[in-house]
């Protein structure tokens, strides 16, 4: 951008030539305003002199006149020296071009002074512009979704200011772009594993479906049926944990903050799962203080327990122990839960807690949504989870910090 294409600039440079063309008209006027000063103050002075002359020697009107009037110049000589006995050794007479002559240096020094400021304001803006210019390019790469400049400043000046203020924009810019691509990519990911998931079961439907129309007796098609009723509360339970996930992703689900004992909230939990326990000949533990709470919303945890449990319920052989065990100090309440499965794979347990995962032991039924679920639940409700192995199998520690 050239400088005088810029309005701001053509309007100073407007206001300066106004200025140069005003300040002498001004400087010529008041030095001619002093000079009629001057001339007026002379004839008072010359008709003070016309008036002793006419009481003292009323006879030297007539000459005394003339000579002021320029037209007897015989007793010039004379007149001088006898002035400068007097004191009045320079007598100063009013020139009809002294007012032009008089306000000329001041009005080239005006003029002088006022073209360095215009000339330095010119400069300054030429800076000032092409620091601008500088920030409307970024601005445009910016529009272009480039975020890798640079242009933090550590100079004074609001330029300055602007630069490291519009580089936090840019940061916060670059991450939700950053975000943005996370999401989508996560989106991606999300709908390809919940095709996949309800494909199976769905595939499951339309065959069995097609068996019931083939003409099998009563015994084939009562069987036929609850197959299918065990594909569709697959779906159900898919679907409805699908809903809850998005929920806790969009943050639309309100924790209810209920001091809750760990006692009751483990009960909750526990409850679905005991009869299936009890087929499995499986043994539930339970080991803890009374009087340990927390605070958190019940139903919520209870979901996030009774995932963790059936997943260890899953993963446990026949005959096996699942314990259940919480304690408190000064830092947190801690739940662990822990069971004789085995563990899990060493190269899954980084992944257990994403969403979609399945593990190298993960059932034929297994979706992989149960422990993102948990974990999500947890950390809404302010707590932390993790696991790893011990000698009997897989442990989650489950904390919540002490108010």
């Amino acid at each position: 951008m050239k400088l005088w294409e810029n309005p701001e600039v053509r309007r100073l440079t407007l206001i300066f030539l106004a200025l140069a063309v005003l300040a002498p008209a001004l400087c010529f006027a008041a030095g001619a305003a002093q000079e009629s000063a001057k001339r007026g103050d002379y004839r008072l002075e010359m008709a003070g002199v016309v008036g002793a002359v006419a009481e003292h020697y009323p006879e030297a009107v007539t000459g005394t006149l003339n000579v002021l009037a320029g037209k007897n110049v015989e007793n010039t000589e004379n007149g001088l020296l006898i002035m400068r006995q007097y004191g009045f050794d320079e007598v100063s007479y009013p020139d009809k071009n002294g007012a032009v002559f008089g306000a000329l240096p001041y009005a080239a020094l005006f003029v002088a002074l006022l073209a360095a400021v215009f000339i330095t304001m010119l400069l300054f803006l030429r800076a000032f512009f092409r620091r601008i210019v500088g920030l409307t390019e970024y601005a445009k790469r910016l529009q272009s979704r480039d975020y890798s400049l640079d242009i933090r400043d550590n100079d004074e000046g609001v330029i300055s200011i602007y630069k490291n203020e519009i580089f936090k924009i840019t940061g916060l810019l670059r991450e939700q772009a950053e975000q943005s691509g996370t999401e989508k990519r996560m989106l991606s990911d999300t709908l390809y594993n919940i095709s996949h998931q309800l494909k199976t079961p769905l595939t499951s439907l339309f065959v069995l479906t097609d068996l019931l129309n083939d003409g099998r007796d009563i015994s084939e098609r009562q069987e036929f049926i609850a197959r299918i009723r065990a594909q569709l509360k697959r779906i159900e339970w898919l679907v409805s944990s699908l809903l809850k996930l998005s929920r806790l992703d969009s943050d639309t689900v309100i924790m209810k903050r209920q001091t809750l004992p760990l006692s009751k909230l483990v009960s909750r939990a526990a409850e679905p799962l005991l009869i299936p326990m009890e087929l499995r000949e499986q043994t539930l533990s339970l080991r803890g203080e009374d009087g340990i709470e927390i605070t958190g919303d019940l139903n919520w945890l209870a979901e996030a327990v009774g995932n963790i449990l059936k997943n260890c319920m899953e993963h446990t052989p026949k005959g096996g122990e699942i314990t259940v065990s919480y304690e408190q100090n000064r830092l947190f309440r801690e739940l662990r839960i822990e069971d004789t499965g085995g563990g899990i794979a060493p190269e899954d347990l980084p992944h257990i807690f994403e969403r979609f995962y399945r593990g190298r032991r993960a059932g034929a039924d297994s979706v992989g949504i149960g422990l993102a679920m948990a974990k999500s639940i947890i950390e809404k409700n302010g707590g932390s989870i993790q696991a790893y192995n011990s000698d009997a199998g897989a442990v989650f520690i489950l904390r919540f910090m002490t108010d």
